[in-house]
């Protein structure tokens, strides 16, 4: 798993991807971006692995998400599905801020 970098990964080209907070685009939510990973059946399946920081109303079960390379960086009505927010990021009263 990489991070911090655009590399490769099961032979293709990745872009970069800044370890660290980001924010969906649908209801805000942050996740702290892990890296790079593939698919342990296809190692042409690139993932991004990602874990949820928004523990108010959070669903039970595993935090831990993967989403393919292209769903992670595809546009979704017009916008980008996560924006880059910070490395860290602290609680506030109004929900979190980068650091």
């Amino acid at each position: 798993m990489g991070t911090g970098v655009g590399g490769r990964l099961g032979g293709g080209i990745l872009p970069e991807l800044p370890a660290g907070v980001w924010r969906h685009y649908r209801e805000g939510h942050l996740y702290e971006v892990l890296g790079y990973a593939v698919d342990a059946n296809n190692e042409d399946r690139r993932v991004v692995v990602y874990v949820g920081l928004q523990l108010d109303g959070a669903r039970p079960g595993p935090r831990l998400r993967v989403r393919t390379v292209e769903d992670f960086f595809a546009d979704v009505d017009g916008k980008p599905r996560f924006q880059y927010v910070g490395p860290e990021w602290t609680p506030t009263a109004n929900g979190a801020q980068a650091v």
